[in-house]
């Protein structure tokens, strides 16, 4: 696995945990780093650091409570994990340069601190002028396209839907942690049966006092990580019942001849191999905006992007091509990253 997806599998446990507290050594340990690491790594590409990065993204999600509802501000603050409405203001205007309150009375064009976006690889890491065409595309257009992309290949290849179905299936019918769960269990069980005929030993005095403290010792050890490995396998199996639901919506959705009416990051990474970020048009023209899903089944097509990327507050309608983010950008909200193997961005 490559740097750059440990990352972004951190980033997309963030955007859906920004209402609860958030440790980075959760986050280290999701992204399967130390947290000493974690952090460097974070802020090498994400060019900000954990916990900064964590408020800018609550702080771009109470602009959007504060514009669409009617909630107090407290309340929306406390929502995203700040702990009282002085620590909130504070927050707010040290970003914003005013309080929650003069924007709600007032509201101005903010520049929010959106999620990151995906970019050529090359671009990312040598620079512009190493793929000059390279413009970076919002995760939330590609999402969107993603929805696109699948109905198009519905209605284009109707077999298709039996090889999904086909893969729903496996998926569903497989459970690796579920074993490991057990596995787990039973050796918890083992080693408190040791612990006990050890106990035994010594109060029948066959082994010595020294000799069984030690070996207790060891048991407990052991005991110990086994619990807490069992914990960990615990949450991951809660999240596979939760990801096997939603896939049995989709299974349904696919028996149906439904198409997706909405992203699901489950279902996405069920059926798609990668995302390819630019191409040629059918003039042999370079197109930065085209986006080409690649999906597990050997199929694949290609969306305009353009077409999906949200518009900027300012751009008073224009919507083409060239107001893809460049990689040179400096605004807050259209941060360059290196691609990963979820919404991935390669050339």
């Amino acid at each position: 696995m490559y740097a750059y997806e440990n990352i972004e599998m951190s980033l997309n446990y963030i955007e859906q945990h920004l209402s609860e507290k958030i440790e980075t050594e959760k986050l280290a340990e999701i992204a399967c780093l130390s947290t000493f690491y974690y952090q460097r790594l974070f802020k090498r590409l994400v060019k900000r650091s954990v916990q900064e990065y964590i408020k800018l993204r609550r702080l771009a999600m109470v602009i959007a409570e504060l514009n669409n509802s009617e909630e107090r501000i407290l309340d929306i603050a406390l929502k995203y994990g700040f702990s009282d409405h002085a620590n909130f203001t504070r927050a707010f205007k040290e970003v914003y340069h005013i309080t929650p309150d003069e924007y709600r009375k007032n509201v101005p064009m903010l520049n929010t601190f959106d999620k990151v976006i995906w970019q050529c690889v090359t671009a990312t890491k040598k620079g512009k002028k190493f793929c000059k065409h390279s413009k970076g595309i919002p995760e939330t257009a590609i999402e969107e396209a993603f929805v696109e992309s699948y109905r198009l290949l519905c209605d284009d290849n109707k077999d298709v839907l039996e090889e999904f179905l086909q893969r729903m299936d496996d998926t569903l019918s497989s459970s690796v942690v579920s074993k490991q769960l057990a596995k787990a269990e039973k050796e918890i069980g083992a080693l408190e049966k040791k612990k006990s005929k050890l106990v035994d030993m010594r109060l029948e005095e066959i082994i010595d006092k020294e000799t069984y403290e030690s070996k207790y010792a060891d048991l407990v050890s052991k005991q110990e990580q086994l619990v807490e490995e069992r914990k960990k396998l615990q949450e991951t199996s809660d999240n596979e019942k939760d990801i096997k639901k939603r896939l049995k919506e989709f299974k349904k959705t696919l028996e149906q001849n439904e198409v997706l009416d909405k992203f699901d990051r489950y279902v996405f990474e069920s059926i798609v191999e990668k995302v390819i970020v630019g191409g040629l048009d059918e003039n042999g023209n370079v197109d930065p905006a085209q986006l080409t899903f690649v999906y597990k089944t050997g199929l694949k097509n290609n969306v305009d992007g353009a077409k999906f990327k949200p518009q900027r507050k300012n751009a008073r309608g224009r919507h083409r091509t060239e107001e893809l983010c460049s990689h040179d950008s400096n605004e807050v909200d259209k941060m360059c990253s290196d691609s990963s193997n979820d919404t991935i961005g390669n050339r």
